[in-house]
């Protein structure tokens, strides 16, 4: 299996992804999207490289972590792992090319994103939260495998009185963007059934 030298977007990308991300309409739609600023780009990476992501995360380590807060599996940072594929992805994950692409939207500057992978199985969740730390400026999710309503799991992006404003389903290759901040609540539903929900989460710096 073979990934990309260079950081090259269409080498990544599916030109569906790319149309999206060019398009100067974007802006305010990411700006006006509710409850938050958020946005949601289906169909990210090109097959071969989806394929490629999701077989490397599946057998990659992951350590049981639970608090009140939260239940679920977690992989390692992908640059510090022995994987040579997943240290590639975070490569161009944290490549100007990439969060370039992203700062045009949100109209910032970012110079870094650290990802790792997380695993979601029955009974698994995590509460209401904002992501908000130090010198972070941004939050994405990659999510690797396909769930329903059914089965729990879902993203849950809740306004300022924690209801639930709007629910993103878990769909293999849809990738969310948003920036922390006081008003960016956000859970993820527990999970119902037996499916393993896989995905690849990164803090923007």
């Amino acid at each position: 299996m073979n990934l990309p030298q260079t950081n090259r977007l269409e080498l990544w990308l599916t030109p569906k992804a790319l149309h999206t991300l060019e398009d100067v309409a974007l802006v305010a739609q990411y700006e006006a999207a509710l409850p938050y600023s958020h946005l949601v780009v289906d169909d990210l990476l090109l097959p071969n490289i989806l394929d490629i992501l999701v077989a490397s995360v599946k057998v990659a380590e992951a350590t049981p972590v639970q608090s009140e807060l939260y239940k679920f599996k977690l992989g390692k940072h992908l640059h510090e792992t022995s994987n040579s594929l997943l240290q590639r992805f975070a490569a161009f994950f944290s490549s100007d090319e990439f969060l370039g692409a992203l700062g045009r939207i949100s109209g910032q500057s970012y110079a870094d994103a650290v990802a790792h992978s997380a695993f979601f199985t029955k009974g698994d969740y995590i509460k209401a939260h904002d992501d908000v730390l130090p010198g972070r400026k941004g939050t994405f999710v990659l999510y690797l495998t396909d769930s329903d309503e059914k089965d729990g799991g879902m993203l849950e992006l809740l306004d300022k009185d924690f209801a639930i404003a709007k629910r993103i389903i878990p769909k293999i290759n849809r990738f969310l963007f948003f920036a922390p901040s006081d008003r960016s609540l956000h859970a993820v539903s527990t999970v119902k059934t037996e499916m393993v929900r896989y995905t690849l989460t990164a803090g923007v710096f």
